[in-house]
């Protein structure tokens, strides 16, 4: 019989942190009483259940780190765990599985429950290899089988060993332009220096990643996941697109969105069409193609949406109308990202009151009851859009 408990460095640190968070969460579900005497009750109704909630939760912590052990016995397989045990006799097992917190280990029928092995117990490698020895590895079998697949198409090359230096030479082109991608966009994200080339450059990955999927016969492929040996161009399909709706947003103000959505759709409906045809075909049997399609279509909307904007500023060479608008109020919203904003009173188009978002340096030079100069401009795809000066 061998037995696996929580890692000794797990071990300490849950015993040393558990204890404290308890006392802190015991303290948080009966402060608002103690302070304020019973004063709020709405507080007591978040606190109490909050704080008790956490209690229990580490708690259960605690005696899982105390009690939890896996084991392998002559004849069977147990996990206790601080809520009971659950067992498998060996021929009773399927196959199993590993992800980044547990090892999965299915059993044949219904009538019995799966097992979840946590990671973090010492002597993980000792597991596996009991098991590996036995019984199969789903995530290995499916690797084996998509690459068995890719072997056996004649669209990536006449022969095998053709078929297999086509699969190495594209994973390898892939993971380039997935690293070109992300550079990229990261450098449009933080710097754009030179903006017009880095708005150019995000705008420019994307579409390259698009047509490359599309005439890649299938190799690359969008709805493969852990287990593909399918090469992908996700990081240079998604980083840049999202770089660009955050650039769009922060960039450029939109007096009115009336002629935006129709070469958004356009656009998106183009896009998508390079992707999801050819031979990268979906059969929708899978919950994850339904989930691949939604999230592309959502993220190529996003990307067209960017891309239109920025451009339409970009090079917008019209005449701008400029006008003299007072300082309502100054705000300063903080989050992931610290932005300041103007309330101005109405100018042009807007009959009412607006907010505005403008650089720091122009916040901190304009007071309440000043002016600013809003210019506005009517926009390379006549999108009319303005911008903000002293």
């Amino acid at each position: 019989m061998k037995e696996f408990k929580l890692a000794k460095g797990w071990a300490i640190f849950v015993f040393i942190v558990t204890p404290v968070a308890m006392v802190f969460f015991t303290w948080f579900a009966i402060s608002p009483f103690i302070e304020h005497k019973g004063l709020s009750k709405g507080l007591g109704w978040v606190s109490i259940p909050l704080g008790l909630g956490m209690v229990a939760l580490m708690g259960y912590a605690l005696r899982e780190a105390i009690v939890g052990k896996f084991v392998i016995d002559d004849e069977k397989l147990y996990m206790v765990s601080a809520i009971g045990t659950r067992t498998l006799l060996f021929d009773e097992i399927k196959n199993y599985q590993m992800d980044d917190n547990y090892i999965y280990i299915f059993p044949k029928t219904k009538q019995k429950k799966t097992i979840k092995v946590s990671t973090y117990l010492k002597g993980t490698d000792e597991i596996l290899a009991f098991l590996g020895e036995r019984y199969d590895d789903i995530d290995l079998l499916e690797r084996i089988t998509d690459e068995e697949e890719i072997m056996q198409d004649t669209n990536f090359g006449d022969t095998e060993e053709e078929r297999e230096i086509n699969l190495e030479k594209t994973t390898n082109f892939t993971k380039i332009i997935n690293w070109i991608g992300g550079a990229i966009g990261l450098w449009t994200l933080f710097f754009a220096d030179p903006y017009e080339i880095s708005i150019l450059a995000c705008i420019a990955t994307p579409l390259i990643a698009i047509v490359l999927i599309h005439f890649s016969k299938g190799m690359i492929r969008l709805d493969e996941f852990k287990n593909s040996m399918h090469p992908n161009l996700t990081i240079a399909i998604l980083l840049p697109s999202i770089v660009m709706v955050l650039r769009a947003l922060f960039d450029y103000n939109v007096v009115t969105y009336s002629n935006i959505w129709k070469p958004c759709i356009i656009l998106t409906l183009v896009l998508l069409g390079l992707l999801f045809t050819g031979k990268h075909k979906f059969n929708f049997k899978k919950i994850n193609d339904y989930f691949t399609v939604f999230a592309f279509s959502l993220f190529t909307f996003g990307y067209s949406y960017g891309a239109i904007v920025c451009l339409n500023g970009m090079y917008d060479q019209s005449t701008p109308v400029d006008y003299e608008v007072r300082i309502l109020d100054k705000k300063v919203e903080k989050s992931k990202r610290t932005t300041y904003h103007f309330v101005l009173a109405p100018w042009g188009p807007y009959s009412k009151k607006n907010d505005i978002t403008v650089p720091y340096t122009l916040y901190e030079k304009k007071a309440i009851q000043n002016t600013v100069q809003v210019h506005t401009k009517k926009g390379w795809f006549h999108i009319p859009w303005y911008f903000v000066s002293e």
